[in-house]
């Protein structure tokens, strides 16, 4: 039987409760289940990442990666949109049992991307164009999800206090109700960050995708934080962050307007969120987001 890793228990804990705790204590089991069924042996050390348990596994496919994750919403479609893209831009997919979300998946370098800024920006828009392959009708959309997003920008700047500016709130909302009109028909990765990009015999590949089709620039605002902090050195920050966009939409052919709109919604989103949960809102005003959304309105 594998042990659970104890920050990975006792985060999963603090955040799910007591479903959180079942669901750990069933854990060792439905390794085992999975090891038996796919026919795989332990080939290392078990580790985890937000939600799930990652298991190095020896596999009929060859070296593989067991991964087990909590019943968490933002895993439910993960495994199609692995199936669409058949290793083109993404690790490949071995197997799947949805109804315990079990993946076996290719196993990859655990080297996140960690190039220099242009070049991992362009990176990431390579692999995003490559992942932009026609979406399944039954796949969720951005646009779809928009309306959420709306209200959740609403609560959370009510709850903030309404500390940032009205005409950087306004643009944010603005963006988000167009789009719920735009219906590109492509895949989009849904979370494209350094820390999802992992080198491999076959170059940089993408994991732990949302399983989303949409707008591909609705993934621009997660590669510009790559480098934030070296970003928020230049002397003209506006300037610095509509280069980055260029690069990143040159890279992808993410339409430009539509990225830098994205970002600076997603931006205002985030800048609230974060401190809404660790400051009660009060220091959202001064949140670097906040600051470079107001430049990009």
């Amino acid at each position: 039987m594998i042990t659970v890793p104890d920050p990975f228990a006792a985060a999963t804990i603090a955040r799910e409760g007591e479903a959180g705790r079942a669901w750990i204590q069933r854990l060792p089991a439905l390794t085992e289940k999975y090891l038996a069924l796919w026919r795989c042996d332990l080939d290392g050390d078990v580790t985890s990442g937000a939600v799930g348990l990652i298991m190095p596994v020896r596999s009929p496919h060859g070296p593989a990666v067991l991964k087990i994750s909590f019943t968490h919403p933002g895993n439910v479609d993960e495994p199609r949109a692995l199936r669409l893209w058949q290793g083109n831009g993404a690790v490949q997919l071995y197997d799947e049992a949805p109804e315990d979300f079990a993946l076996l998946l290719e196993r990859v370098s655990t080297r996140q991307l960690d190039l220099p800024d242009d070049e991992a920006i362009a990176i990431g828009g390579e692999l995003l164009r490559r992942l932009a392959v026609p979406a399944t009708d039954d796949m969720p959309t951005l646009a779809a999800q928009a309306q959420g997003w709306e209200e959740q920008l609403h609560d959370q700047d009510h709850r903030s206090g309404r500390v940032l500016p009205r005409h950087i709130v306004g643009a944010a909302l603005e963006t988000i109700r167009d789009l719920a009109q735009d219906r590109t028909p492509t895949m989009t990765h849904g979370d494209l960050h350094a820390g999802n990009i992992l080198d491999s015999d076959r170059g940089w590949v993408t994991i732990d995708p949302k399983g989303v089709a949409g707008n591909p620039a609705h993934d621009a605002m997660t590669m510009m934080l790559y480098g934030y902090q070296r970003a928020l050195q230049a002397p003209d920050l506006r300037a610095e962050f509509d280069r980055r966009l260029t690069i990143f939409c040159d890279a992808s052919g993410a339409d430009p307007d539509w990225a830098r709109r994205l970002t600076q919604a997603r931006f205002v989103s985030g800048a609230l969120w974060d401190n809404l949960l660790i400051h009660d809102g009060a220091a959202a005003a001064t949140d670097p987001r906040a600051v470079i959304a107001g430049l990009l309105v």
